[in-house]
């Protein structure tokens, strides 16, 4: 168990929060653990999409038809990253690791605030920490233009 990997899960909910709800739609799904049961509390006033952390095609059908997926750098959100048709923004906190697993990813092919190679161009990896106001930039990012997949000029 690695702190670190996991969302802050107060900013996620600020962040959603300060989201036009006339524009976006905002939809939760909180992890397979008593950590994730233990969430539903603090995101409670959004939509959560529950089944969609027990059953991958449904995860991955959520975020292929969504115009954007956002969350910390984890294992179910990279099915997002394979896909083409949808942004996806992952918040890499890996400088935030113990020293000796960071070493191991770096070993194995890390490259910290970048996506994988095999990601689809419309993945784009974020070196920091998940605060409201780091996802509220990155968002807002996006919004400026809206075009379909055209990248902001901030992070090209």
């Amino acid at each position: 168990y690695i702190t670190a990997r996991n969302s802050d899960i107060a900013a996620w909910v600020k962040f959603a929060s300060e989201i036009d709800p006339l524009k976006y739609r905002v939809v939760f799904i909180p992890d397979a653990s008593r950590d994730g049961v233990e969430t539903f509390r603090q995101i409670n006033e959004f939509e959560i999409f529950d089944s969609a952390c027990w059953n991958i095609e449904l995860r991955a059908a959520l975020y292929q038809h969504a115009w954007m997926n956002m969350g910390v750098a984890c294992g179910p959100l990279e099915i997002s990253g394979l896909m083409d048709k949808v942004w996806t923004v992952v918040i890499d906190r890996s400088s935030d690791y113990p020293k000796d697993y960071l070493q191991n990813l770096l070993c194995n092919g890390l490259v910290q605030g970048q996506a994988p190679n095999f990601f689809s161009k419309t993945c784009r990896f974020y070196l920091g920490k998940d605060d409201s106001e780091t996802l509220l930039n990155i968002f807002n990012s996006y919004t400026v233009k809206n075009t379909e997949f055209e990248f902001p000029q901030t992070f090209r």
